[in-house]
């Protein structure tokens, strides 16, 4: 049975798994594909649009999320950095999953990629950006060598406090969308991640690592606000 959800932003923790909820935004399942960092990214925009502009932006596209990196980027791959993906949103905008769904046993082909992008399709997600969709997007920890700060790790935990995920890169990227304060943890607390394997497991599509664990695997974290 997965654990009470705490409310967001009380001095011993912060948990937007229930607001998540609410806004109807699903776990997504990335397959055998290397799209961690987009779901990750993508997630953070579902989350922060429909706060901002309402349900309509719940299910965002993935796949164009994917194709926008590589064509703004001069890139050919599935999967991609955090800062790759930032830049194809900053100038291709983002489209619904409606009108790109995600394919999880997907080979991803650029040229194919650039058909099912057409110009219409582009032109939907850069005039998203012109009627009120550009998030303000920012490092916490640029990519590097494991590890938070002390300075950082406060920065996330100020972040979920204030209900805005963290998008955490490592080997598996995953969007970090609470925490508990725990003294008899290692590093004091425990930290709840959105992944994108679907909702198996005991906390349904979400799971939880330590404070010191955390800190010390984090190779770089991003956050979107309005």
């Amino acid at each position: 049975m997965a654990e009470e959800l705490i409310s967001t932003g009380s001095p011993l923790g912060a948990d937007l798994r229930g607001e998540i909820s609410r806004r109807g935004i699903l776990i997504r399942n990335q397959g055998g594909r290397p799209t961690c960092s987009v779901q990750t990214m993508v997630f953070l925009m579902e989350y922060q649009l429909t706060g901002l502009l309402g349900p309509a932006w719940r299910h965002l596209s993935v796949e164009y999320a994917n194709h926008a990196a590589n064509v703004t980027c001069n890139l050919r791959s599935d999967g991609h950095y955090f800062s790759d993906i930032a830049a194809g949103y900053d100038a291709m905008g983002i489209v619904s999953e409606a009108l790109w769904p995600y394919n999880p046993d997907w080979v991803y082909d650029y040229e194919q990629g650039c058909r099912m992008a057409n110009a219409e399709l582009t032109n939907i997600g850069r005039q998203a950006l012109a009627d009120g969709a550009r998030l303000k997007g920012r490092f916490i920890k640029r990519w590097g060598d494991a590890g938070l700060s002390d300075a950082e790790f406060a920065e996330c935990l100020r972040m979920l406090d204030e209900g805005v995920p963290v998008a955490i890169g490592r080997d598996h990227s995953m969007a970090l969308v609470g925490y508990r304060v725990d003294d008899a943890q290692p590093g004091g607390g425990v930290m709840y991640f959105r992944n994108s394997y679907g909702t198996a497991g005991e906390l349904a599509g979400y799971q939880t690592e330590t404070f010191e664990q955390v800190k010390r695997t984090v190779l770089d974290a991003w956050v979107y606000t309005v």
